[in-house]
């Protein structure tokens, strides 16, 4: 099994002081690639940047991250997958209050 690397993450990274890209840790699970949402959303950044100067560095970083990262093609047959086994986990919310909601329902 595999890891996922969330858009979180790497806009952590970004934000951070020049911290390298650093998935050793993680290498005996194989691949760490991102999801195609997650590369569209670096892309959302890169045009939302303001100003100027910020957009470069950004589309710079961005396309650092999209070549060296595989981006698995999302099929409609892994999409069945995933929605079935999205739907034999728990939902968690978080309420207003802090507290977690459960809801382990059909």
């Amino acid at each position: 099994m595999g890891l996922l690397i969330d858009t979180g993450v790497l806009i952590r990274i970004e934000r951070s002081v020049a911290v390298p890209l650093d998935f050793s840790p993680w290498e005996r699970y194989g691949d760490a690639p991102i999801s195609v949402v997650t590369a569209s959303e670096l892309l959302v950044g890169v045009h939302r940047a303001v100003p100027e100067s910020r957009r470069i560095r950004r589309s710079a970083s961005v396309e650092a991250i999209l070549a060296a990262l595989p981006v698995p093609d999302i099929t409609l047959e892994v999409a069945r997958i995933h929605a079935e086994l999205a739907a034999t986990l728990p939902i968690c919310l978080r309420r207003r209050d802090g507290r977690l909601y459960k809801n382990n329902a059909s």
